[in-house]
């Protein structure tokens, strides 16, 4: 709980993830973090059950829930933290804001420390820091499985179209025989392959959206809270990747189409 709100939001950015609403303390109850409305499954409207460092439990109401991605907070006002706990509070804690680098940070972080009345001293580029890194083995994780799915459509649909070309061989020679060029007979084939490729397109982005969130739900600490947001140049992409693969199948597809042996084929025994 600050002592003032005037400056807080230049401190501390308190909105509503989804539609980015700006929100103010108020002495009507207390601004929780997402995460920990999540972990309590609570909404507002709602009472949380708080312990002070007696272990004494102090109800609180809910009025907003907001956004943060590491650790868990409530916010307050001093009016309404004097209203649930009957007694004024005790300020122990400085924010500041400075425009200084690291060796600053490491100076001001020794003598800060050195003072008696000082317990802890901590910085948002350390928290941050960790982050980050948390996101980079995540982010090496996430091309791996990219690179993995990737290779995998290319070989599925290699494969398939493999040997629909196998058992139709025939077939296509059949139709090069009565005058068919190669290109009308490479998209003869791979009319379907394009219909497939966009109806795997669409299903895909659904169940993609799905396997998106038990992957979070999996991997989230409970102190850290993923983004569940995708963008839509996400599904862009995804899609234009899975088109890539196809068409480098169809490349592939159209030289081995070039060279079929359609006497071999038409003299074959069925």
């Amino acid at each position: 709980m600050p002592e003032t709100t005037d400056h807080l939001a230049d401190y501390v950015f308190l909105n509503d993830r989804r539609s980015g609403e700006t929100y103010s303390l108020s002495n009507n109850g207390v601004i929780i973090t997402e995460k920990l409305a999540k972990l309590f499954d609570v909404k507002p409207g709602d009472t949380l059950a708080l312990k002070d460092d007696d272990n004494n439990v102090i109800d609180v109401k809910i009025s907003q829930i907001a956004e943060n991605y590491a650790g868990h907070y409530a916010f307050m006002t001093k009016d309404y933290y004097k209203t649930v706990i009957g007694q004024n509070p005790v300020y122990n804690t400085q924010l500041l804001k400075y425009q200084e680098g690291k060796q600053w940070e490491d100076k001001i972080g020794r003598e800060l420390t050195a003072l008696p009345n000082v317990s802890a001293v901590s910085f948002v580029r350390d928290v941050s820091g960790t982050i980050n890194d948390t996101m980079g083995s995540l982010g090496i994780v996430t091309l791996v499985l990219i690179v993995s799915a990737g290779l995998l459509a290319f070989v599925v649909l290699y494969n398939l179209t493999n040997i629909n070309v196998s058992e139709r061989i025939r077939e296509l020679s059949t139709i090069k025989v009565l005058g068919f060029f190669d290109k009308e007979v490479t998209m003869y084939i791979y009319r379907e392959n394009i219909i497939l490729t966009l109806m795997g397109i669409l299903v895909g982005s659904f169940l993609g959206l799905l396997l998106h969130g038990f992957v979070l739900n999996t991997a989230e600490m409970d102190m850290l809270m993923f983004s569940p947001n995708i963008q839509p140049l996400s599904f862009l992409y995804s899609g234009l990747l899975t088109m890539l693969f196809s068409g480098i199948v169809m490349v592939a597809m159209h030289i081995k189409l070039k060279n079929i042996d359609m006497i071999e084929a038409l003299k074959s025994v069925d």
